[in-house]
C-alpha cells in the first residue's frame, strides 16, 4: 500500500515539471528580444546624435554649384580604381571652365569680402588680411614711396653691384640677414620639423631650396622658353627701375638665371631619394661645415633659430647632403670667378679644417 500510494500522484503535481521545460526557453527568448531592442534603440539614438552634432551638408547655391566644376574636369568613362587621375582630371586640359574657373571664382569672392565694409576684431587674422589688402590697394601711397622701401632693404643687405654702391663683401653676413630678418633662403631651406624617431622632438631640418625660376619640363619646351624670356625681361625692368645700368642689369639677370639653373641640376626628386634610401641624414653642424664649407652653418642657423642655443656638436637633419656639397662648391667657384673671396669664407673654411684636424687627433 505504501508503495502504491507513492506512485500515484494527483494531476496538479505534474504541472511544475512541464513549466520547468518551457520556461528557460521563454526566458532566453525574452532576453534575446530585450538585447536586440536595446541595440536597435541605441543605434537609432547614436545616429541622431551624430547627425545633429556632425557637419551638415552645404545646401547653399555655391556649394551645389561646386560639383559641376569637378564633374566638368573629370572623365567619368575612366575606371576610378585603375586610373583615378583620369577619372578626376581627365578633361582638365580640354575644358576652360574647370579648375581655373573655380580658382578665379574663389579670387573674386575673396576680393568682394575684403572690399566689403565690415568690422573685424582687433588683432584677428581677418583684420590683418583686411589691412594688408588695403595697403596693397593704396596705389597713390605706393607710387609716392617709389623705390625707396626696396632701396632701403638693398642698402641694409650691403648694396647691389649694378647700383654702383656695393659695400658688403661678406657673403655669410648677407646670408644671415636674408635668413634671419627676411625669411629668405636662396641656396637651401632651414626649418624646424619633428624627428622621425620617437619622441619626435623638433629638430632643425635642412632641405633643398624653393627656386624662383620655373622648372623645365621636356614636354613644355616652347612654353618654358617663353616663360624664361618673360622672367628675364622682368628682372631687367626691375634692375633698371632701381637705377642700374641696363647692360650690367642684363648681365646680372642672366647670371642669376644661370646659377639657379645649375642649382636645379643638383637636386634629386623625392622618389629618387627614397629609392636610394637617402631621405634624410642626421649629422652634426661641424660635420656639415666640413662637407659644405662655404656656408657658415653655425652662425646662420643660430641667427635664424634664436631661441635655440646651438653648438658645433648639435645634430641637424639633412634631406640631401649631396646637393649641399655641390651647392657649396658652386657658390665658392662663382665667388672666386668674380675675383674675390667675401669676408668670412676663409675663416669658415679654416674653422672646418681645424675641426677635422681636431677630430683626427682625438681618434689617434
Amino acid at each position: 500500500m505504501g508503495t502504491l500510494w507513492s506512485q500515484e500522484r494527483p494531476p496538479e503535481e505534474g504541472q511544475p515539471i512541464e513549466q520547468s521545460r518551457w520556461w528557460p526557453r521563454a526566458r532566453r527568448l525574452l532576453l534575446a528580444v530585450l538585447i536586440l531592442g536595446l541595440l536597435l534603440g541605441s543605434s537609432i539614438i547614436l545616429f541622431y546624435i551624430f547627425r545633429s552634432c556632425g557637419p551638415r551638408f552645404c545646401e547653399m547655391p555655391m556649394c551645389l554649384h561646386l560639383p559641376d566644376h569637378y564633374l566638368a574636369s573629370g572623365n567619368t568613362r575612366a575606371a576610378p580604381c585603375t586610373d583615378f587621375f583620369s577619372f578626376a582630371c581627365g578633361k582638365a586640359k580640354e575644358t576652360s571652365n574647370s579648375f581655373q574657373a573655380l580658382a578665379e571664382e574663389n579670387k573674386s569672392r575673396l576680393r568682394r569680402i575684403l572690399e566689403a565694409p565690415g568690422s573685424w576684431h582687433l588683432g584677428s587674422g581677418e583684420e590683418k588680411a583686411f589691412q594688408f589688402y588695403n595697403s596693397c590697394m593704396d596705389t597713390s601711397t605706393i607710387e609716392t614711396a617709389g623705390t625707396g622701401p626696396l632701396r632701403q632693404v638693398i642698402e641694409e643687405l650691403g648694396g647691389w653691384p649694378i647700383s654702383g654702391n656695393w659695400t658688403s663683401l661678406d657673403f655669410n653676413g648677407t646670408l644671415r640677414l636674408l635668413m634671419s630678418q627676411y625669411g629668405h633662403f636662396p641656396f637651401f631651406r632651414a626649418y624646424l620639423g619633428p624627428h622621425p624617431a620617437p619622441p619626435h622632438t623638433p629638430v632643425i631640418q635642412i632641405d633643398q631650396p624653393e627656386l624662383d625660376i620655373p622648372l623645365k619640363k621636356e614636354q613644355e619646351q616652347k612654353i618654358y622658353a617663353q616663360v624664361m624670356r618673360e622672367y628675364l625681361t622682368y628682372l631687367d625692368q626691375l634692375g633698371t627701375l632701381l637705377g642700374g645700368d641696363p647692360v650690367k642689369v642684363q648681365e646680372h639677370a642672366s647670371l642669376s638665371i644661370s646659377l639657379t639653373s645649375r642649382l636645379f641640376r643638383f637636386m634629386r626628386p623625392l622618389g629618387q631619394q627614397q629609392a636610394q634610401g637617402k631621405l634624410f641624414q642626421i649629422v652634426t653642424i661641424d660635420k656639415l661645415q666640413e662637407m659644405a664649407p662655404t656656408i657658415d652653418w653655425l652662425s646662420c642657423l643660430q641667427a635664424t633659430f634664436t631661441s635655440m642655443s646651438l653648438n658645433p656638436s648639435q645634430t641637424v637633419m639633412v634631406h640631401d647632403l649631396d646637393y649641399l656639397k655641390n651647392m657649396s662648391q658652386l657658390v665658392e667657384e662663382e665667388l672666386l670667378s668674380h675675383g674675390f673671396v667675401p669676408g668670412g669664407i676663409r675663416e669658415v673654411q679654416g674653422r672646418g679644417k681645424s675641426l677635422k684636424t681636431q677630430r683626427s687627433q682625438e681618434h689617434r
